[in-house]
């Protein structure tokens, strides 16, 4: 069984791009002051207050960030999917025998793994982890987020488990 956090809202890229937007502003302003600590003492005053807004905005933005991510986790198989609260009761199940199709990405991974990702995140290309089920001509998309190599080597067993039992298109 592999357990992950259900991403609930698309708000959430976004959310999550911003975040580290406004983090590395934070770590340049402190480094501006930090360079500039030798000059005029208002110049450090404004550079400090700036900074402290920048801070107060970033930690705004974070609980806006865990707010998208939301309370729940999927929990996956090799026979269902199941939606579950943060305290572990099911909210929905989803059984694959009943699913005609899975659809599962070539890539995944850990978002901002690496500068290159970092970059793509900066530039409006978050990276996403989902998969798609088709059940008749219900299409429903499940976005997760994979914190740990565990997981994501987890995951990727399922995914191969699932290959030799279901119907699973690569996108």
């Amino acid at each position: 069984m592999v357990k992950l956090k259900l991403i609930e809202s698309q708000a959430y890229y976004k959310k999550r791009r911003r975040q580290l937007i406004l983090s590395f502003l934070v770590c340049l302003l402190l480094g501006l002051i930090a360079g500039i600590s030798q000059f005029n003492i208002l110049l450090i005053s404004l550079f400090i207050v700036a900074t402290a807004l920048v801070i107060l905005l970033n930690l705004k933005a974070n609980q806006q960030f865990k707010a998208a991510l939301g309370q729940k986790h999927i929990e996956l198989d090799a026979e269902e999917i199941r939606i579950c609260s943060q305290k572990g009761a099911d909210q929905e199940i989803i059984n694959l025998k009943d699913v005609d199709q899975i659809k599962v990405k070539d890539g995944y991974g850990i978002p901002q793994e690496s500068l290159s990702e970092i970059g793509q995140e900066i530039m409006g290309k978050p990276k996403e982890n989902y998969i798609v089920l088709h059940q008749g001509s219900e299409k429903r998309r499940l976005d997760f987020e994979i914190d740990s190599y565990y997981g994501l080597h987890s995951f990727h067993r399922m995914i191969s488990n699932w290959e030799k039992q279901y119907s699973v298109s690569h996108v």
